[in-house]
């Protein structure tokens, strides 16, 4: 449930890092750090970066910052709306961690049930037992009405045997291949592994590693009675990741140039020398961050005559789509925030008309279908009417409801995709070039896309940074606590 993209945790939020918003910090002597890419990832190596007091310069290609996680004006309304729907959850650490640095960990709301609806219209709830991890979730899975008593007994098994084998042994094994030789029928696969990891990871079952839906089910549902946990943001994304994040950044003295594209990398005796942006501009580089896609940096490499044969083949890291359905209908379907919605193309909606409204006003929701890669080509219209008819029949006393305006949206590149071998592929946050750091969920992080590996790879590269000059270097938070069952159930 997190092609979403994940990350939030409550007792990570008391997390302390030594940084008071409040405090004024000695800048470094050292010339500032040069950070490409204003997503999350470099948004988190400048926080990472100025805490320690090292002076850093961030350059965006576009107005705005926040990468994929970011929002557009409605031209209808003029409201700010997220091109996806993106939600954190508990096990994410270091997500939470930057949230509450920059101030925005008061913006999401916390979920701390989930219900998921059948095509008949019963609802089950997940929500934890009073039991300690990994049973907190037992009771709610083990009444998942949509399956028989028989096919949940084999996916508690296939569960059971998944969580048990060690990450490493999984690591280059198609997930598809190993439910079926787990005796994970297709009804099973499609009314759990399909429902939670398509979600969680925007990938069909047969492109999944299946070390990486094992971290998702360990990390998530079994180490910890909080990590299964959503939170949802309240604001829009460009008002956390561009107006907020930039504000604190401002406020440590970071320089954030937008619309400055970077065109080429000047390399002296094998260390990054110059930054050339597209405006002309000559950058003195002592130390860089490049924090953009791996297709965005393989056109920069080669511009710049960087020799790749020592580099992981990064290039091959594939990509994966996210659809966002937009609907306005005349009046509200359901007071519902959010829904999980069980063999249907919608898969997860969002009631983002919980607040104050005014009388007559549209009531509006959001749809997410990860992994959209079927409906790339469709008819647009057709897609916006099949969500919106899927959504009046879940909810019968709604039925005559009428759509007022819908609209479809495709980030096709919206998540990179956890296919069997793709570690081989990331590269660690050190580059080949010595004063060279790369960050991005798609770097060695041992996470898949989400924005939880994003804030990760940032703090990573900070750490190298710090390490080269002799700094104080630990910015990466530590995992919810794994509790004792877990560890003596499952490998860690």
């Amino acid at each position: 449930m997190i092609g979403l993209k994940l990350h939030v945790s409550v007792s990570v939020l008391q997390a302390s890092w030594s940084l008071n918003a409040n405090k004024d910090f000695q800048m470094s002597t050292f010339p500032p750090v040069v950070i490409i890419g204003g997503g999350l990832a470099g948004l988190a190596a400048a926080v990472g970066l100025s805490s320690r007091g090292v002076t850093c310069r961030l350059l965006e290609s576009r107005q705005k910052l926040g990468g994929r996680a970011s929002s557009f004006v409605d031209p209808t309304n003029g409201e700010e709306l997220d091109n996806c729907q993106h939600v954190s959850m508990g096990c994410c650490t270091n997500f939470a961690h930057f949230m509450q640095t920059i101030g925005a960990e008061r913006l999401f709301r916390r979920e701390k049930s989930l219900t998921f609806l059948g095509t008949t219209g019963h609802a089950t709830v997940m929500k934890a037992a009073p039991l300690p991890a990994p049973l907190h979730l037992f009771p709610s899975m083990a009444s998942l009405h949509w399956l028989s008593l028989s096919e949940r007994m084999r996916l508690l098994f296939g569960l059971s045997s998944l969580l048990r084998t060690s990450s490493s042994r999984l690591r280059g094994v198609r997930l598809s291949d190993w439910l079926t030789q787990h005796y994970q029928t297709p009804r099973i696969c499609s009314g759990f592994w399909h429902l939670v990891l398509v979600s969680a990871l925007s990938e069909s079952l047969d492109r999944i590693d299946a070390s990486y839906a094992r971290k998702v089910l360990l990390d998530g549902f079994a180490r910890n009675r909080t990590g299964w946990e959503v939170l949802v943001p309240t604001e829009s994304l460009t008002r956390l990741n561009d107006e907020i994040a930039s504000d604190f950044l401002a406020s440590r003295g970071v320089v954030i140039d937008r619309s400055a594209p970077v065109e080429n990398l000047t390399l002296e005796q094998q260390l990054i020398s110059h930054i050339t942006t597209r405006r002309g501009e000559e950058i003195p580089a002592e130390d860089v961050i490049v924090a953009i896609p791996p297709y965005r940096l393989k056109s920069l490499l080669d511009a710049s005559g960087v020799d790749q044969s020592g580099w992981p083949a990064f290039s091959q890291i594939e990509t994966a789509p996210i659809a966002s359905v937009h609907l306005w209908f005349d009046r509200p379907l359901t007071s519902m925030p959010n829904a999980v919605l069980v063999d249907r193309l919608s898969q997860w909606m969002f009631n983002r008309s919980t607040g104050e409204a005014e009388p007559g006003d549209p009531w509006y929701c959001q749809v997410v279908i990860s992994a959209s890669r079927d409906i790339e080509s469709a008819d647009q219209n057709a897609i916006v009417n099949q969500v919106a008819d899927e959504l009046r029949q879940t909810w019968p006393e709604a039925r005559d409801a009428q759509l007022l305006r819908g609209r479809l949206v495709i980030e096709r590149r919206a998540v990179f995709s956890v296919t069997p071998g793709i570690d081989q592929l990331r590269p660690t946050q050190q580059s080949p070039i010595g004063n060279l750091q790369l960050a991005g969920d798609w770097t060695q992080t041992g996470w898949p896309a989400t924005m939880e590996g994003a804030v990760r790879s940032g703090y990573q590269a900070a750490e190298n940074v710090l390490r080269r000059r002799g700094l104080e270097a630990t910015l990466l938070q530590p995992d919810l606590p794994s509790v004792w069952l877990s560890r003596l159930a499952f490998p860690q």
